[in-house]
């Protein structure tokens, strides 16, 4: 008798114990929670700290578009540098992550992705101010037919970039603003190899004297991959984007 008794109190002790253990863990993920809370909330009240914090966790809400991209479509952003200390972005599906702008560097920074898996493949930067186009020229004309890339400018992209290349960014990519890149100036571009596009897939912009950088240039919207039959030799497909919004602005 006397060691049930015993067996009981000692039970009794562990399940107090255990019952003290639990109430507290609740207390301290639900202050916890309200602490978080708080927090984002704060954020908001400064909007350009929130949006720094934002870029720094490599996040953002569609890439900073005000509403949800259709289903099937994906959000982007891209953003030129601006002279030779602030650094492009590139957002692509909400996260920054694509290509990271403290290893983005002067010249063309170039993000593949995937146009059927839809998922970014690997970034390249190409110097063209310090060395020739010909690693350029050659990786495009070894790019699949089909593939997107990615393109923003930083400091400048144009000083070795030869006329053949810009034809060949305009022939097989679709690029309608190559031709109007000069020295210092800015550039972002979506393109599609074997594939045409409206305007809204590139800006670019031209510094405004000789000792001056241009403008940076930004665009951001939604984007998908309809094209199944694409540019050929023979016969001739042009890609649309159906119920895509852009929005193209000069920063």
């Amino acid at each position: 008798m006397g060691s049930l008794s015993h067996f009981l109190s000692i039970l009794m002790r562990v399940s107090f114990w255990a019952l003290i253990s639990y109430v507290s863990a609740c207390i301290l993920v639900l202050l916890l929670t309200q602490h978080s809370e708080v927090e984002e909330f704060a954020l908001i009240d400064d909007v350009e700290e929130y949006l720094r914090r934002v870029i720094q966790r490599g996040e953002m809400f569609h890439c900073g578009m005000p509403v949800r991209c259709p289903a099937g479509q994906f959000s982007f952003s891209l953003t030129s540098g601006e002279r030779q200390d602030i650094k492009p972005t590139m957002c692509y599906n909400g996260s920054y992550q694509v290509f990271l702008s403290r290893e983005m560097g002067r010249g063309l920074n170039l993000l593949l992705i995937d146009d059927k898996l839809k998922i970014p493949r690997h970034e390249r930067l190409f110097d063209l101010y310090g060395e020739g186009d010909e690693n350029f020229l050659r990786y495009l004309k070894n790019v699949e037919t089909g593939h997107i890339i990615f393109i923003v400018t930083f400091d400048d992209a144009s000083f070795r970039m030869s006329d053949e290349t810009k034809h060949y960014l305009k022939d097989h990519f679709g690029s309608r603003e190559i031709i109007n890149l000069n020295y210092r100036g800015s550039w972002v571009f979506v393109g599609q190899k074997g594939g045409r596009h409206a305007k809204e897939f590139e800006a670019v912009a031209q510094r405004a004297d000789e000792g001056s950088w241009a403008d940076s240039v930004s665009i951001k919207g939604c984007l998908s991959f309809p094209c199944e039959i694409l540019i050929t030799t023979t016969i001739e497909h042009a890609c649309t984007y159906n119920n895509i919004q852009f929005i193209t602005e000069i920063i």
